[in-house]
């Protein structure tokens, strides 16, 4: 199964964001496969199909970088869909430039490129996915959000967790990709 590492939103920016989705859902209806609410997340890094014996290492490579953060405010801003409003195949919200996100990131990168996992090479561009859209819609490349202009509660991470996909036989035929939390690693606590 698929596995990754993210922060979880706060509940407040869940239904903020869960609002957003609403409104485009009425839009794109039936052309997108919808994200559960209880699932948004900002994913830092993305493993892909590792197997379960491997998670004790994922979580030791993990702990240190954790040991070191604090509180990580995040901003969530803007509507925008990958990888452009003429092909557009990912509806998400943006999270506003921060550094300290990009760093932490860059951190999970490095610790898990010793374990052998690939080290990303394209720009992170933290963002919390609404939709995937599977069909031609029936909206313009004009119809689609200007990033920048929504705004959302900000929150403060605490922690950030190692999450993987649920097989298919747990979610409904059809519906998109639901996720179980295997570890949870709080900031500045080197023993989580």
């Amino acid at each position: 199964m698929n596995h990754f590492f993210a922060l979880e939103l706060s509940d407040e920016a869940r239904r903020a964001v869960a609002a957003v989705a609403g409104e485009w859902r009425r839009r794109l209806r039936p052309r997108a496969a919808w994200y559960n609410p209880a699932d948004y997340h900002i994913t830092l890094k993305f493993l892909g199909d590792v197997p379960e014996m491997r998670q004790p290492e994922l979580v030791a490579a993990a702990l240190p970088v954790a040991a070191r953060d604090t509180l990580l405010e995040i901003r969530l801003r803007g509507i925008g869909v990958f990888p452009n409003a003429r092909r557009p195949n990912v509806l998400w919200v943006g999270v506003q430039d921060n550094d300290t996100l990009k760093e932490l990131a860059a951190q999970l990168d490095g610790a898990l490129a010793d374990l052998g996992f690939r080290r990303e090479t394209r720009a992170y561009v933290p963002h919390v996915t609404l939709a995937r859209i599977r069909a031609a819609h029936p909206l313009g490349p004009e119809d689609w959000p200007d990033t920048g202009e929504r705004t959302f509660p900000n929150f403060a991470a605490d922690h950030f967790v190692l999450m993987q996909t649920l097989p298919p036989g747990a979610r409904q035929k059809g519906s998109p990709v639901r996720y179980n939390t295997v570890h949870t690693f709080p900031f500045g606590n080197p023993h989580s």
